[in-house]
């Protein structure tokens, strides 16, 4: 199964203007956990990523089990995720 197949099958939540493009994106993988995550570059630095995500795991993660866990695997190079997340 092709990459755009298989997200069309995740969980997933948009934020998109008026017109319908989508401009933050997150996804969920087939275990719950956060998988992808993007904003688009005109947009970034307005939180849109994390609420985008929040959201998603909020809403989404009660179909995996009602543990209240939450995962997300970042790059130790990609500040940016890691900002989003400051623990």
């Amino acid at each position: 199964m092709g990459s755009s197949k298989l997200l069309l099958k995740l969980p997933s939540l948009f934020i998109k203007l008026e017109d319908g493009t989508p401009v933050a994106w997150a996804f969920l993988a087939v275990d719950g956990s956060l998988c992808s995550v993007h904003c688009e570059e005109p947009f970034r630095r307005r939180g849109l990523a994390k609420t985008v995500s929040a959201k998603l795991l909020h809403t989404k993660t009660s179909s995996f089990g009602n543990d209240n866990f939450a995962a997300a695997d970042v790059a130790p190079d990609n500040t940016s995720s890691q900002e989003m997340w400051p623990f």
